[in-house]
């Protein structure tokens, strides 16, 4: 059974906030277990531990921005990170020849549509291809490798696929 986990920022890369060398300070990441979707531009997380008799119990909870609020996809990545939708990864080609047909190093991000994660590969600025993420899994080992996430690092998913221009909010590879 998979375990159910959300993350979530309070604090945005850079919000309001500089470090003593006026850089952007890193943004504040939450996780727990339970998350109340908000109407507007704010949701809940909620934190929990075991008690002694095992039963979970409330623990805390936390504001977070509503856009950052992503599920564990019940997969760790090479490094035994967990993924979470909005999470960028790159892909390393397994020896299994019927492994999914993408080249090595590919960069794609961790998504969330209908009732399944899929790994998102953009091949050009209007095309991209989705990858049932169940399908990475299993026989072919772990063959993913989490490098960033969308909300902290979308100049990663700048660059190159296969030979095709790929371009993100306006900038050209």
């Amino acid at each position: 059974m998979r375990k159910i986990m959300f993350r979530g920022q309070t604090r945005r890369f850079g919000e309001k906030i500089k470090n003593y060398a006026g850089e952007p300070m890193e943004s504040a990441w939450v996780f727990g277990y339970g998350a109340a979707q908000g109407n507007g531009d704010f949701s809940i997380i909620y934190e929990s531990e075991k008690g002694p008799d095992t039963e979970a119990r409330f623990s805390g909870k936390h504001i977070i921005y509503s856009d950052t609020l992503g599920q564990y996809v019940g997969f760790n990545d090479c490094n035994n990170k967990p993924i979470f939708e909005g999470d960028i990864a790159v892909y390393h080609k397994p020896v299994d020849p019927w492994g999914p047909d993408l080249p090595e190093g590919a960069v794609g991000t961790v998504e969330y549509s209908g009732s399944a994660f899929y790994f998102a590969v953009k091949k050009s600025s209007l095309e991209s291809s989705l990858y049932l993420l169940n399908n990475f899994y299993g026989a072919h080992g772990c063959i993913l490798e989490v490098i960033g996430n969308i909300f902290d690092n979308l100049y990663l998913l700048v660059g190159k696929v296969k030979g095709t221009e790929v371009t993100v909010k306006g900038e050209k590879a």
